[in-house]
């Protein structure tokens, strides 16, 4: 278990869960989705070192590089390896856990030598973007690694079906109302807010993942 944490039951369920599902199948690909709130760096952490899995841990923003690799060098036990993929930072012979930029390293050098690496485990925080071909180009790497995809979202707009890249589907949901009714989330309080000038058609996309960029937002 994590040096310093006392896992919540969720998050134990969700492990469990996934574990059921790497019994019947060493290379099955799930994703499991907690509220936003509700620990998913943490659930990913404790199920990598509950399996003492070599892993390679995916994410394709700044914050959710730097969370992950912060929580993993305080609370996993003392001598544990902990490596960054992301721009110039290269650390992938890492022992235990790479935590690599997607936009890093689907290029093609970068992609080579990851694929060179053996992972017994393979983490895709937000995982609904797997459906980009960024990602797709990563995990198609890996055929034969499991893959636990975490996120608040499993379901997409865009009519690009997750499943072609989880085949096992939805391991695991932790809901907002049981997390309400179980007193780790405050119930929602909904409040209207109206822009009138407001138009979402005329903020730029990134092209990787179709999100809105950054910096339209921030205008």
């Amino acid at each position: 278990m994590l040096a310093t944490i006392n896992p919540r039951p969720y998050q134990v369920e969700m492990g469990r869960a996934f574990v059921s599902l790497l019994d019947k199948n060493p290379a099955a690909r799930a994703i499991c989705s907690l509220p936003t709130g509700c620990g998913k760096t943490i659930a990913g952490l404790m199920l990598h070192e509950a399996t003492k899995s070599r892993t390679l841990w995916l994410a394709h923003r700044d914050e959710l590089i730097t969370q992950p690799a912060a929580a993993a060098r305080a609370l996993m036990p003392d001598g544990h390896e902990v490596g960054v993929v992301q721009a110039s930072s290269n650390e992938i012979d890492a022992r235990d856990l790479v935590i690599a930029s997607v936009p890093t390293v689907s290029r093609h050098n970068r992609l080579a030598q990851i694929a060179a690496q053996r992972f017994d485990l393979i983490v895709v925080d937000e995982a609904h973007h797997t459906a980009a071909d960024t990602y797709k180009r990563v995990l198609a790497t890996f055929p034969d690694t499991p893959v636990l995809g975490l996120t608040a979202t499993p379901s997409r707009d865009d009519e690009k079906s997750l499943l072609a890249c989880y085949p096992e589907g939805l391991a695991f949901k932790y809901s907002i109302r049981r997390a309400v009714e179980e007193g780790y989330l405050v119930r929602p309080a909904p409040h209207r807010i109206i822009m009138p000038e407001f138009d979402p058609d005329t903020l730029a996309t990134s092209g990787a993942t179709g999100d809105f960029a950054q910096d339209a937002l921030a205008g």
